[in-house]
């Protein structure tokens, strides 16, 4: 018998690609604590995404290119993107993180 481990490490979600997200004109947040996040889909809709949390390190991966011409796309992503927190973004494709503006602020600073 194997005692259970005394810590869990916390799994990261990797939505499919064919699943985007979309942000609705009151916007949305992701902020993932300790674990990282890929979304290889595209995202949609006109809201500020905001990219916050209070642990100072994570990585969001972004596969599908959110400017509408995802396979399937019915619009592009045209909200700002608000980056709050320290961490790492990988863009992989061509306006992965939309057609709006990318602003940035010091983490603790309300948007």
């Amino acid at each position: 018998m194997t005692a259970a481990p005394s810590t869990v490490a916390p799994q990261a979600p990797t939505p499919s690609s064919h699943r985007g997200f979309f942000i609705g004109s009151n916007g949305g947040a992701f902020g993932t604590g300790r674990g990282n996040l890929t979304i290889n889909g595209p995202l949609s809709g006109s809201g500020t995404l905001t990219f916050g949390g209070s642990t100072p390190v994570a990585v969001y991966t972004f596969n599908g290119s959110s400017d509408g011409t995802f396979p399937g796309a019915t619009q592009a992503f045209t909200g700002d993107v608000v980056l709050a927190r320290s961490g790492v973004i990988y863009a992989n494709a061509k306006n992965a993180l939309g057609t709006g503006t990318i602003r940035t602020i010091r983490p603790g600073r309300s948007v």
